[in-house]
């Protein structure tokens, strides 16, 4: 769920993954890998995404 509303949203507000990645200061193939397994993040990185993309962490995992 966590990654299906992380997709959503950044679709919605023009977020590319490589800007994600960057962003969060990880590769491109790590952020991809993490949400093709369904890799639930750390809390510390769940909150790092929520913030760059305007949003209340509630809304990602809820």
């Amino acid at each position: 769920m966590f990654w299906d509303n992380v997709e959503n949203i950044r679709r919605v507000q023009g977020f590319t993954y490589r800007q994600l990645a960057a962003a969060l200061k990880m590769s491109e193939t790590t952020l991809s890998s993490m949400r093709k397994y369904k890799t639930e993040p750390r809390v510390s990185d769940a909150l790092k995404i929520a913030d760059i993309i305007g949003i209340d962490v509630r809304q990602l995992v809820g």
